[in-house]
């Protein structure tokens, strides 16, 4: 059934089974008023003279107060409009003109446009000019590196043949200037006493013998004189050479028993003590050096020192 609230004329279903025959007293979840209502008959609800009394004099109510209401409202209202100040009219500014872009005139036909090309950085600009100039300098680092090595391992190692015999005499000035920067002094020292011979060892094995001593003549102490020996032809071609530590003297007698195997390859004689190594000013230290096999128009020989530090 459908239950009215007589305060706020709010309708709202009501299911009848839970309304008992005496009737049940509700509450209007809008207005929280409470009001009795009583089970509908058959054909439609039927309030009492009373309730539908007290709906009438609620609507008569209400309307009273609607109608007592307007013209206060509208009263108020007009009040509040004579109380403004009238409005002022603020003057809108002027509007700004647009702006117009000229537009350049199109180039002629027959004129060709010429191509817009990036700018390139002041930094990078100077790295591209100095490029060239860089790498040129690195590569004349390197051939000058690479012809002072060339020098050194020929006058180090020797390559014999008509190509050394030119490089010959700049490849000495280049090691000497090397060896002044390392501080591998050779000044002072004489060469003296040499004697060459020949000698039969280990059962018939030639063998060509050169002695000598290296008189100090500086006043510094020397110490670890290294020397080399180089053998040549009668076409002053280089066909042997061999190093040697001066301090050591290798008599005829001892060199005869001696194996073959002390004469071949790299193989140089040297000083047992280090006390033996050291050269004093105005004092010499005697070097041997011994070749296996040479050929038989191997004649000349060239004593050259190659070290000779201070002590």
């Amino acid at each position: 059934m459908i239950v009215t609230c007589a305060s706020c004329l709010t309708k709202f279903h009501l299911d009848d089974s839970r309304i008992p025959p005496k009737g049940v007293k509700v509450r209007c979840s809008r207005c929280k008023h409470v009001f009795f209502v009583t089970p509908s008959v058959e054909g439609g609800e039927k309030a009492s003279p009373a309730f539908e009394s007290l709906i009438s004099e609620q609507r008569t109510d209400v309307s009273k107060r609607e109608r007592g209401a307007q013209p206060s409202l509208e009263a108020a209202l007009q009040e509040t409009k004579a109380s403004l100040p009238p409005k002022r009219e603020i003057p809108s500014p002027p509007p700004t003109p647009l702006e117009t872009k000229k537009e350049r005139p199109l180039p002629p036909p027959d004129r060709e446009i010429p191509e817009a090309k990036p700018s390139v950085p002041t930094r990078f600009a100077r790295s591209a000019r100095r490029g060239p100039s860089s790498v040129v300098l690195a590569l004349v680092l390197v051939l000058l590196l690479l012809l002072f090595g060339f020098f050194y391992l020929s006058t180090e190692l020797g390559s014999g043949g008509i190509l050394f015999s030119y490089i010959e005499g700049p490849a000495n000035k280049i090691k000497d200037l090397w060896n002044q920067l390392w501080g591998i002094e050779k000044q002072g020292l004489l060469v003296g006493d040499l004697n060459r011979y020949e000698e039969t060892v280990g059962g018939g094995i030639p063998i060509s013998v050169i002695e000598g001593k290296v008189t100090n003549q500086s006043d510094s102490t020397k110490r670890w004189v290294r020397l080399r020996v180089v053998i040549y032809d009668s076409e002053k071609n280089r066909v042997a050479q061999k190093e040697a530590i001066c301090g050591r003297k290798v008599s005829r007698q001892e060199m005869k028993l001696l194996p073959p195997e002390a004469f071949g390859g790299e193989k140089i004689f040297k000083p047992d003590l280090e006390r033996e190594m050291v050269l004093p000013p105005g004092k010499s230290a005697p070097f041997v050096v011994a070749f296996k096999d040479l050929p038989p128009h191997a004649k000349e020989f060239k004593i050259e020192i190659l070290e000779a530090p201070n002590l």
